[in-house]
């Protein structure tokens, strides 16, 4: 069900693409649904409404939906495939024409309906990837994890925990030290992680993705 609603908008996003770039997208995108009087009958029919009246507002906001939802992913079909998810996502439960009509195509049974909803909910609970800039301004590899501080371009001080394999020269793998004062674009997520210290679980920064 999920996959269902969130193709239709994965397909769009070669011409597709986040006050927020994705506000302003589905704003846009809204106000031309709302404006259209035709009641959609079909599947092609409500690819055509959305071709019309999303595509045009995703396409000036590419770099910026990318900045927005913290994508790094270089190849292109994959970042126009989390985008769409993205912006799939946020018109399901802020543009209830969008909404209204899905639910329609879906099928008027409830159950499945509410099973649909119940799936993007959970897929919402998600932990959420976050993006910034900054400079490495020290790195803590004496013990497990593997700790790296992060100067970030507006002042503020990252701390996030390397435990995940990324991409990244074999060379900073094998010596992180190497890493202090590199300028980097990193892409970091919260998670709930175990202290037997504290003998409770914390919140930590745990790093995802790191480009020079």
């Amino acid at each position: 069900m999920k996959f269902y609603l969130m193709l239709t908008l994965s397909l769009l996003t070669g011409n597709l693409v986040a006050q927020k770039a994705s506000k302003i997208v589905v704003d846009k995108s809204c106000d031309c649904l709302n404006n259209e009087k035709t009641a959609v009958k079909n599947y092609d029919e409500f690819m055509g409404l959305i071709v019309k009246c999303v595509s045009p507002n995703l396409g000036d906001n590419l770099q910026e939906l990318k900045t927005e939802f913290g994508i790094t992913e270089k190849d292109l079909m994959k970042s126009m495939e989390m985008i769409g998810e993205k912006i799939g996502e946020q018109m399901v439960y802020d543009c209830p024409k969008f909404a209204e009509m899905t639910m329609k195509l879906l099928g008027e049974d409830k159950e499945f309906q509410d099973l649909a909803i119940e799936e993007l909910s959970n897929e919402n609970s998600g932990s959420e990837r976050l993006a910034d800039d900054g400079t490495i301004s020290s790195i803590d590899a004496a013990s497990f994890p593997c700790q790296l501080s992060i100067q970030t371009e507006g002042g503020e001080t990252i701390n996030v925990l390397w435990l995940d394999e990324i991409t990244i020269d074999q060379t900073y793998v094998e010596n992180p030290s190497k890493l202090k004062g590199k300028k980097i674009q990193f892409v970091y997520e919260m998670r709930k992680l175990y202290d037997p210290k504290l003998k409770k679980y914390v919140s930590k920064k745990v790093l995802l993705e790191m480009n020079f």
